[in-house]
């Protein structure tokens, strides 16, 4: 039989959006910082500045992507740890 109990419980599109939007944006946070801490160890350069300026305008495009995913996400949706 297929009872209530059974099936996972029914999410929205924006919750869905939401949740993927921050999980992707918080895994290339992570990918991001671990590449400025490589290349600022680097001797200097151009290149090296001119990468480290790129990765500062990525940093500043997932924060926005982050406060949209905070503001997608209806109330109540993260009530335990995030799988």
């Amino acid at each position: 039989m297929d009872h209530a109990s059974d099936r996972p419980p029914t999410t929205s599109l924006r919750e869905r959006v939401a949740l993927a939007l921050l999980r992707t944006t918080s895994d290339l946070a992570l990918e991001r910082q671990a590449m400025v801490e490589r290349i600022a160890g680097q001797r200097a350069s151009v290149y090296r500045d001119r990468a480290l300026a790129d990765l500062a305008t990525g940093a500043w495009s997932e924060s926005a992507l982050l406060w949209l995913a905070w503001r997608l996400l209806p109330h109540g949706t993260l009530v335990g740890p995030i799988s």
